[in-house]
């Protein structure tokens, strides 16, 4: 039989790790902070903040991680973390596709996650939907990849990659997920 060789051209990961950090913790230092909401599609998110502020523990954790993602995308120039908010979802909240244009690498850690709360859906970024549709789907032809949230998982993605949260569908009115969202970006 002919060998066939497949070649990889343009490469888009999603990176999922569990950390082992005080959620209880980091969830009561988020409340603590007097931060105004902005405009948000539903629910409601904080402004972008600046640096680590007592959330250097925190980012300790995930800066390794930034740092061999960009190390293995052939990045050299240093990368920081640029900023960072936090976002909690009631019952029907939601957040439409987006993008995060100012940043190199992104991520989000859920801190608080009640059962069915809603997934993270990441857009594939061509046009290759409008090629071909497989008869069954798998990594060449999906349009889009979801993630169910797990409490203590961090996300890492490329930050041109679009994506959307789901909305939040708990059982409890009073049930909320809690995550914070974060950019990596050139260290400049």
């Amino acid at each position: 039989m002919t060998q066939l060789n497949e070649k990889i051209l343009f490469f888009n990961a999603v990176y999922d790790c569990t950390l082992n950090l005080d959620n209880k913790k980091l969830e009561q230092e988020l409340l603590n902070l007097s931060q105004s909401p902005r405009n948000f599609d539903s629910g409601y998110q904080t402004k972008n903040v600046i640096g680590k502020d007592n959330l250097a523990w925190f980012f300790n954790s995930i800066d390794p991680l930034a740092f061999t993602i960009a190390k293995k995308w052939g990045i050299q120039k240093p990368i920081k973390l640029l900023n960072w908010w936090y976002s909690i979802h009631k019952k029907h909240d939601y957040g439409k596709l987006h993008n995060h244009t100012e940043g190199l690498i992104s991520g989000v850690y859920y801190i608080k996650v009640p059962s069915n709360s809603g997934q993270i859906s990441f857009q594939r970024p061509d046009n290759q939907e409008h090629c071909f549709e497989g008869d069954t789907i798998n990594e060449y032809n999906y349009k889009y990849y979801s993630y169910d949230p797990v409490q203590g998982q961090v996300l890492l993605f490329p930050s041109y990659l679009k994506h959307l949260v789901h909305q939040n569908m708990t059982e409890d009115d009073l049930d909320e997920r809690i995550c914070i969202a974060f950019n990596y970006a050139y260290d400049q």
